[in-house]
């Protein structure tokens, strides 16, 4: 069904005349798949492309994708990308006329905006006033109010000392959500469920809206349970015209980060949906906006209001589902619209068609609470199919650092409706294969096939509400079929190894909750069996290419990539995503484990503060130590009463994964301890 906008454009006052000035070269503020998504837009009208790069990135694909690169510095943010004099010099130095910021980093920083204007380049984005206005969560909410917009309920001209937030948190009543006025992408956020957490965690959202966005002020709302998160694309030109591209749910979310997205928002009524667009617009010609941009807001369907949240000043990162919808590049028309071109296009023109899901493909680990992960992509293999798209920047041996955020792909699918639309993204989710690292594709997958989802019953604390089903580690029928393949494999890697029984082997092998003694024998040509215990299964490979195996497990055949690395093997499956299987040397002894009390890594990062000292006597509960890990601060926390006995790191220390970092000596302690990050 083509549905027509429900909003008339207004203009007020002649007509100006355009004043076009069409870019030759652009400068892409960033990184990743956005970085190689902007240099796509660009290339197909016709515009020369500059990459910029760190240390980390030298060889990453947004780098070798554009016409010209270069280096900004070190691999920390603020070293390079944050870094605004090494982007100006760039912008001189490479003699780029357009500069695009992409979405993060300093996509919503007036003092970027400002300074690509004085030296002579043109801002891709708004103007560095309405950048200045509505990157400030208190202005947008004070313009928002004068609107007659109802905003979040809460306070924002709010002095910044615990005892101000104190005071104001008891008026505003528990549960409260601290927010950074700056930025945005669920940084610096946290919600305070009881007094006695308030004080932590304004030190913790402070620092990591310091880190992200360069200011650490806070502002505090009331936080709802239940309620949905709604956001409408505009678009506005020089010349008074805005439009809207209708909406999108964007309710799936883990730690205040979008992870699931679709347009338009489902079971929303015609009159409130008309009432978001209407809202939307309202902000954006009060602001006197031109550019792309998103107005974001909370649903509470028991009461039928919405309130204003935010309005982000660039483009966004689920800007897919939309273009999906209504056929329209955004990224091409906001170049144009930089250009002075006008919109081209009345309300009544832009219509949409069917329904779009967009999954947000991680490196992080939803069984540890998504701790981000880092290291090298073994494998990566995405099979097209129609009405799909896959936004990403990775590949085979691509490197996925700790310095920036982990998504690693934006998958997504278009279908004549919602169900349609959801099944095509399952299946483009089913045949992604990325080895070499945890990911949230099972997770993923799981989110998609569950009925609450299919009913359109999600809310903002869907994932909390049902995170043991989603995250659950797979059955034992599945895990037998993963660790079969995986021994199956590594017989074949070692079959003409010398020394080495050609025709049965034994391996004793990890793979999430199970500890298995597999037996693999080779009986004729690619005919085995596996034992497992007591139980016995016919094998028959039917396939081997590259990196996949295609078995037939007791006559019941399945196609799996699988790819090692030293004594680690990963195996993936539809449905399943990839599984990391441990193989257990039979001829060097394992590691000796830590002793009692020690405090290790569960990723790489950068040591923020150090709460302890050698000697101190710590309670259960107390913390430890802040690191920063891809853009988001984990603190560690006390498991058990004790002294610390040693203390291995110092604020600024980089520490890769299993690096010790803490002793705590206990005689209680029931044995070893691993850090576990909490947002």
């Amino acid at each position: 069904m083509v549905t027509k906008a429900m909003s008339r454009q207004v203009r007020t006052g002649a007509e100006p005349t355009p004043v076009v000035k069409r870019l030759h070269k652009v400068l892409i503020a960033n990184r990743g798949e956005v970085a190689v998504r902007l240099i796509k837009a660009c290339r197909e009208l016709g515009i020369a492309t500059v990459a910029v790069y760190s240390d980390a990135d030298r060889h990453a694909a947004h780098v070798l994708e554009a016409d010209e690169a270069f280096h900004l510095g070190g691999s920390r943010a603020v070293e390079s990308y944050l870094h605004i004099p090494r982007m100006v010099e760039a912008i001189r130095i490479t003699q780029a006329d357009g500069v695009h910021p992409g979405f993060g980093f300093l996509a919503e920083n007036a003092a970027f905006a400002e300074a690509v204007t004085q030296c002579g380049a043109e801002f891709i984005g708004p103007s560095a006033e309405a950048i200045r206005l509505m990157g400030s969560k208190t202005r947008a909410r004070q313009l928002a109010r004068k609107l007659g917009i109802p905003v979040v309920p809460g306070e924002d001209a709010i002095e910044q000392s615990p005892e101000s937030f104190a005071a104001a948190a008891e008026r505003v009543g528990y549960p409260v959500m601290l927010k950074a006025v700056a930025g945005g992408g669920g940084m610096g956020i946290r919600v305070v469920r009881r007094a006695q957490d308030l004080s932590a965690d304004i030190a913790s959202a402070r620092q990591e809206a310091a880190s992200a966005f360069g200011e650490a002020s806070l502002l505090i709302e009331r936080y709802f349970e239940r309620v949905r998160h709604i956001e409408v694309q505009v678009v506005a030109d020089r010349y008074g015209n805005a439009v809207h591209c209708f909406d999108r749910e964007c309710s799936i979310q883990r730690r205040r980060q979008k992870v699931i997205e679709e347009a338009p928002a489902p079971r929303l009524e015609s009159r409130l949906r008309q009432r978001l667009a209407d809202a939307a617009l309202s902000i954006t010609r009060a602001v006197g906006y031109s550019s792309l941009g998103t107005v974001e807001f909370l649903v509470d369907e028991h009461s039928g209001e919405f309130y204003f949240l935010e309005m982000n000043t660039r483009l966004q990162v689920e800007h897919t589902v939309t273009e999906m919808i209504t056929g329209i590049d955004l990224v091409k028309w906001q170049i144009e619209i930089a250009e002075g071109v006008p919109l081209g296009r009345s309300q009544e023109q832009i219509t949409f068609h069917g329904h779009a899901i967009e999954c947000r493909l991680y490196a992080e680990d939803p069984q540890d609470s998504f701790a981000p992960a880092a290291g090298t992509v073994l494998h990566w293999s995405v099979e097209s199919a129609p009405f799909t798209r896959v936004d990403t920047s990775m590949c085979t041996g691509a490197e996925v650092s700790a310095y920036y955020d982990p998504m690693l792909a934006k998958l997504i699918a278009w279908g004549r409706d919602r169900g349609s639309a959801c099944r095509n993204v399952t299946h483009l989710l089913d045949k992604t294969d990325v080895l070499g690292l945890p990911t949230n594709q099972r997770f993923l997958s799981r989110v998609l096939r569950h009925s609450v989802f299919h009913e359109c019953q999600t809310s903002t604390r869907y994932i909390e509400l049902h995170e043991a089903l989603l995250t659950a580690p797979l059955d034992s029928a599945e895990l037998t079929r993963t660790l079969i393949v995986a021994a199956l494999q590594r017989w074949r890697t070692q079959r003409d190894l010398a020394g080495l029984d050609n025709r049965k082997r034994t391996y004793r092998a990890h793979a999430e909750q199970l500890t298995a003694t597999i037996t693999i024998e080779c009986r004729a040509g690619d005919r085995y069996v596996a034992g497992i215990g007591n139980d016995i299964f016919e094998l028959d490979l039917l396939k081997e290419d590259d990196a996949w195996l295609t078995v037939a497990i007791n006559g019941h055949a399945m196609r799996h990539s699988v790819v090692s690395n030293a004594e680690v093997t990963w195996v993936s499956a539809p449905g399943v995503g990839s599984v990391r299987v441990e193989f257990q040397s039979r001829f060097s002894p394992r590691e000796a484990t830590d002793l009692t009390g020690s405090y290790r890594a569960a990723m790489t990062g950068r040591i923020l503060d150090v709460l302890v000292q050698r000697g101190s006597r710590v309670r259960s509960g107390d913390r430890l130590l802040t690191m920063e890990s891809m853009k988001m601060e984990h603190t560690t926390v006390s498991a058990t009463d004790g002294v610390v006995s040693e203390l291995w790191v110092t604020p600024g220390t980089v520490v890769e994964k299993g690096s010790l970092l803490i002793e705590i000596d206990d005689s209680s302690a029931g044995g070893d301890t691993l850090i576990r990050g909490r947002a």
